[in-house]
């Protein structure tokens, strides 16, 4: 997988403006030229490793901060806002949005004000109706959206609140020393039979905790009291550096604040931390040690966001059975959305089934990020799912089992869309779930020429071509839906060292390429494609080559304008194979449009086969792979099984081998 650029003009800009240094001078300290660095900060060149080691030894920065959070958060939310049905039906590109939160950052957080403004018109209004007894009213109010803004915005981290707890947790039993301070402003806590979990009688001088509550729920209800006593002035502060709309909000933000310095006296920053790391974020371990609730370590992992000594950035929530999250709290860019429902097929709906398990799943989002998820009952009411982004996976303790193979097909292998709702129209629905590509566009490898198509419906497709040399052939290729064509930048320089010639496109809505993808525009394309290919080559044989979805693509080509020879890696039978597989039902599959038939389609197929598969491939099944083969109609053919090879990392030596092998032969 191709590493991702790091883009931080504007922590740039900022970071200069703050020393008060020149463009040139800062420049000089950073030990780059002028012009390098003004791209830089106009984001127009990624930051270099270079200027991070710089920016850390010059100035002692935190490079964390250089991450792209902020500016993710941003098009998380403007994604949010868009999808208002205020707004019209097709929203800005994403590639659109993520210019505006990484240039002018300032424009979204004002568009998003002005959008939040709106609502809350629209909710004074829709209340006036209430009141006068007209109809129309119904929204729900925003003091909750803005609490949780307040949080989202300070990465779910409150600096001074958690310093504080963690300060408290450090003089002994925690507690001993809770009743010890309560003792001392005349409160006793009285362990009873009641229907609250928590409740204060200040003129009887007595807190009372419900015996009905588990011991670890009795020492955070202690501490929620401890800091509404011992810390308001604390809390206080922090809320009036919010400055909530409403009186409302701030008292919901209070009740929140509280609830974070018990968690962090619980589980106090350093020592969780180390405990965390040591343990791979064991979810089950950390309870016992720390002598907590799942709920309470999963909602603490979100909360891992100290500068200069950040955590996995985790997300956790609450669900009832019905699917209404009453918590939800979020490190990562993961957010849920206030217009429409949550997904079905999320996880956390069938873990009331199996309690005392974790139930995992991996997730892909409509912004193209990937999530490890852990789902849990943590009552007989309540689930909680936590998860992060699945690049993390080597960290977990449950990482392994879910590493080897997760590219292809990433919106179907999860087809768990958090926060879509799930009456989307087809074509939307069909386009997150299976055609996530990157939008993004980058130059192509030495070698290679950036060209453009135009289809006859009037969209343009980036092209990236080289020529064969004497005596080799052609190769289209058609990639997976992971990525984009600068993924797979290595793959073509190889094959250009081979001699081998290139054609590869990248599909609507990926890198750089206009339009929607649909199976019907993806198999034009390809043709298109095929003709551009055909102008290239001359002479030379041409070899098409299907990865993972581009398969199906490659399929559907090949028994329309015969290769010289095929090649598919990790070939799937169809998507409703593909959905029996993931869930157990090919009924998923009814709800698009694109069915990509090929275990029909190659049945046409005459020209010599080679399909590419890792044996450790658990995203599409050996059986898939294996019908795809046995329906062939070519004479010629051969299944490569690749030892040790998981979904993505097909293209070891002997495959390469074996590969360049077959290909040579035309």
């Amino acid at each position: 997988m191709a590493t991702q650029k790091l883009y931080a003009g504007v922590k740039l800009r900022e970071t200069r403006a703050r020393l008060g240094l020149t463009q040139k001078a800062f420049a000089e300290k950073l030990g780059v030229s002028l012009p390098y660095l003004n791209q830089m900060e106009n984001n127009n060149r990624p930051v270099s490793t270079g200027v991070v080691l710089a920016l850390a030894q010059e100035f002692g920065f935190d490079v964390a901060e250089l991450s792209t959070g902020d500016a993710e958060r941003l098009v998380t939310d403007m994604r949010e806002a868009l999808a208002d049905p205020v707004f019209a039906d097709t929203p800005p590109p994403l590639a659109d949005l993520r210019l505006v939160a990484s240039n002018a950052p300032s424009l979204a957080r004002a568009f998003l004000e002005l959008h939040r403004a709106y609502r809350q018109g629209h909710e004074r209004l829709a209340s006036l109706d209430e009141a006068l007894g007209r109809e129309g009213g119904g929204v729900q109010s925003s003091p909750w959206e803005e609490v949780r803004d307040f949080f989202h915005y300070c990465d779910n981290y409150i600096d001074a609140v958690d310093r504080a707890a963690e300060n408290f947790s450090h003089k002994g039993d925690i507690e001993t020393r809770s009743r010890a301070v309560l003792a001392r402003l005349g409160i006793s806590v009285k362990i009873a039979d009641a229907a609250q979990l928590r409740g204060l009688d200040r003129d009887a001088g007595k807190l009372t905790l419900s015996t009905t509550a588990p011991p670890s729920t009795r020492r955070f209800q202690l501490l929620h009291q401890v800091a509404l006593l011992t810390h308001d002035d604390l809390l206080e502060a922090t809320l009036d550096l919010a400055r909530f709309q409403s009186d409302e909000a701030r008292a919901i933000a209070k009740i929140g604040l509280a609830n974070y310095f018990a968690g962090a006296a619980l589980l106090p920053y350093e020592r969780f931390l180390a405990a965390a790391r040591e343990t791979r974020h064991d979810i089950e371990r950390l309870t016992d040690m720390f002598g907590a609730s799942i709920e309470q370590v999963a909602h603490r992992l979100s909360t891992m966001q100290r500068p200069g000594a950040k955590g996995i950035p985790f997300f956790f929530v609450r669900v009832d059975q019905a699917g209404t999250i009453t918590k939800r709290h979020s490190a990562t860019r993961l957010q849920f959305a206030r217009y429409g429902g949550a997904c079905p097929l999320w996880n956390v709906h069938r873990a009331f089934e199996t309690p005392g398990r974790f139930l995992r799943q991996l997730a892909q989002t409509p912004d193209g990020v990937r999530y490890d998820l852990r789902a849990g009952a943590v009552s007989p009411a309540f689930g909680a799912p936590a998860g992060t982004q699945a690049h993390h996976q080597p960290r977990f303790a449950w990482g392994s089992a879910l590493r080897g193979g997760t590219l292809m097909l990433r919106g179907l292998a999860a087809l768990l869309l958090i926060g879509m709702a799930v009456g989307f129209a087809t074509g939307s629905f069909e386009r997150f779930a299976l055609y996530p590509f990157d939008p993004r566009s980058a130059p192509p490898p030495a070698g290679m020429t950036e060209t453009r198509l135009h289809t006859e419906d009037g969209e343009t497709l980036i092209v990236w071509s080289a020529p064969p040399k004497p005596g080799k052939a052609l190769v289209v290729y058609f990639h997976g839906n992971a990525g984009n064509l600068a993924a797979r930048s290595g793959r073509f320089e190889a094959f250009m060292r081979q001699g081998f010639g290139i054609v590869a496109a990248g599909y609507r809505g990926s890198s750089g390429s206009t339009g929607k993808a649909t199976e019907s525009a993806l198999r034009a394309d390809a043709r298109l494609l095929r003709t551009e290919a055909a102008r290239i080559a001359g002479a030379a044989p041409v070899i098409y080559y299907g990865e993972s979805l581009g398969s199906a693509v490659a399929i559907s080509l090949a028994v329309e304008v015969a290769p010289a020879a095929l090649v598919l890696e990790a070939p799937f039978a169809s998507i409703a194979a593909m959905a029996q597989h993931l869930y157990g039902s090919a009924a998923l599959a009814r709800v698009m449009a694109s069915q990509w038939p090929s275990v029909e389609r190659i049945a046409g197929l005459k020209a010599p086969l080679l399909i590419l598969h890792g044996d450790r491939d658990t995203l599409v099944p050996r059986a898939q792979v294996q019908a795809v083969f046995d329906a062939a109609g070519s004479a010629d053919k051969r299944l490569l099984t690749i030892e040790t090879a998981g979904h993505n990392d097909v293209w070891q030596v002997e495959a390469q081998r074996q590969l360049y092998r077959f290909m040579a032969r035309f």
